[in-house]
């Protein structure tokens, strides 16, 4: 019998194509030459400053999650955040470009009031559309390490709060294969993702077996 095998996460190769995925986004509506290669410099200055594009975020990262919420459902999106359109995410920031809600976006920032993505701008460059007004919203104040990726302490410490706040009305346990894109934000491999490194990653996915092990949810599924 054959076994499929999950391909190997690379990296380098998935913040390539999120590029080339963001830039066909961001310049195809627009009509200029001008326009587009702006476009494309300032997608690149961002990913520089705000790390590659990333399909999803971790359920325990400060856009996926707010203080005082009630409840933990894991998310891969940001949430909390109003007036959201024809959005790319990065690590540590996300552009959006509505028409016409920019002030509904930047509002809703402060609102959030969470400590981390208090940041935000509306910008002057024309993305994905001359009618569209992005906004970037920057997620502030997250230690990392010294590749860029996010700190262990920081990420470990999100985690389990966020998990172990579910203990009690917890029916059963979900596995790490199930869990990591959750745990690790996406594209990922087994224990490493565009958020946080091998040695962060392996870290988060101990500490979620272990709980696992012991039961802490409940059998596993």
């Amino acid at each position: 019998m054959t076994t499929l095998r999950k391909p190997t996460f690379r990296a380098n190769e998935f913040a390539a194509s999120g590029r080339e995925w963001a830039i066909n986004f961001y310049t195809r509506e627009l009509e200029s030459a001008e326009e587009k290669k702006g476009a494309i410099e300032f997608i690149d200055k961002l990913i520089e400053e705000y790390g590659p594009v990333v399909d999803g975020y971790p359920s325990w990262h400060p856009f996926t999650s707010m203080e005082g919420e009630e409840g933990y459902d894991p998310q891969t999106d940001p949430i909390g955040f109003e007036g959201l359109d024809h959005t790319i995410y990065f690590r540590d920031a996300f552009i959006t470009a509505p028409y016409g809600n920019a002030k509904k976006v930047s509002d809703s920032v402060f609102e959030r009031n969470d400590g981390y993505s208090e940041d935000r701008e509306i910008l002057d460059t024309p993305l994905y559309h001359r009618g569209a007004t992005p906004v970037l919203v920057k997620c502030v104040g997250i230690p990392k390490e010294k590749d860029g990726t996010i700190g262990k302490r920081f990420a470990m410490g999100r985690m389990l709060s966020a998990e172990l706040s579910q203990w009690e009305t917890a029916d059963c346990g979900e596995s790490w294969e199930t869990m990591s894109r959750y745990l690790l934000g996406t594209p990922c491999g087994s224990r490493s993702s565009l958020f946080v490194n091998q040695d962060t990653g392996k870290a988060l996915k101990e500490a979620y077996q272990l709980l696992n092990r012991h039961g802490v949810f409940g059998p596993v599924r």
